[in-house]
């Protein structure tokens, strides 16, 4: 109750209207957690809310809406949802706790995208702007014309969860200003990964889509992805420059 309280008190009219926790009650088993919406004034509509969760790889379970009534403030709709998961994979939820928060914040405001990418949260653990380089990158190949859809992307990438991870650390090793040092020496041994960890996906349509982002950031030059705004945020958009020469074999005319 006093997580709640506090949560409860960032709220006001005039500033932040939603907070939320992403949290697992203490022996609760694998497979579950539980995720409650602070809203002011209003409930939150489920027909917004369901498809930004399931978007993001858990499957709502139960929910169980409040009222909280506070004196001489606007009053707080509670929404705590029960939700689950399934698949090989564990979650850290000290890891990915305020990834996932970020993430739906964002989705909810509207400044990111809500589709499937966003599974890659509690995947790959990655955070809301690493994402945003993979869903760039995939709309590039849109472009190109691959047949892939972003739907079959967005299960390739969530399926093959660890390499997708690798994929994200080849792109920091090589762009990341603060990575510079060795990073040479640092992406041959990530390339060298992932083309091993590819040896083993059993999907060719999936073996070839992760190739294409392979290839993509290998072909890299340059990107605005390390740029800041004056105000410490980071631009609203995210930029690339290849190489024609490494860029792999899509379908022509290719956008430059």
């Amino acid at each position: 109750a006093i997580f709640d309280i506090k949560h409860m008190e960032e709220l006001s009219e005039e500033g932040k209207h939603l907070a939320m926790s992403l949290y697992r009650p203490l022996e609760t088993p694998d497979g579950l957690l539980r995720f409650k919406l602070f809203h002011i004034n209003s409930p939150v509509s489920l027909s917004d809310a369901l498809p930004m969760l399931e978007n993001m790889g858990l499957k709502v379970d139960e929910e169980h809406p409040s009222s909280i009534a506070r004196a001489d403030v606007p009053r707080v709709w509670l929404h705590d949802f029960s939700m689950s998961y399934q698949g090989d994979w564990q979650i850290e939820l000290d890891q990915i706790k305020q990834k996932y928060q970020d993430n739906f914040a964002l989705v909810w405001q509207g400044d990111v995208e809500n589709d499937g990418f966003n599974r890659l949260v509690l995947r790959a653990e990655l955070d809301w702007r690493e994402i945003v380089v993979l869903r760039a990158y995939s709309r590039y190949m849109r472009q190109a014309g691959t047949l892939f859809s972003s739907e079959y992307v967005e299960r390739a990438l969530s399926f093959n969860h660890d390499i997708t991870a690798l994929l994200i650390k080849l792109f920091h090793a090589r762009f990341d200003p603060e990575k510079q040092k060795n990073s040479a020496q640092q992406c041959d041994k990530l390339v060298g990964m992932i083309e091993t960890a590819l040896d083993e996906v059993e999907s060719l349509d999936e073996d070839r889509i992760l190739r294409y982002f392979l290839s993509l950031i290998l072909a890299t030059l340059r990107t605005n992805h390390y740029q800041l705004l004056d105000n410490g945020q980071p631009k609203s958009y995210v930029s690339f420059k290849f190489d024609p020469a490494k860029v792999p074999d899509l379908p022509a005319p290719r956008p430059m």
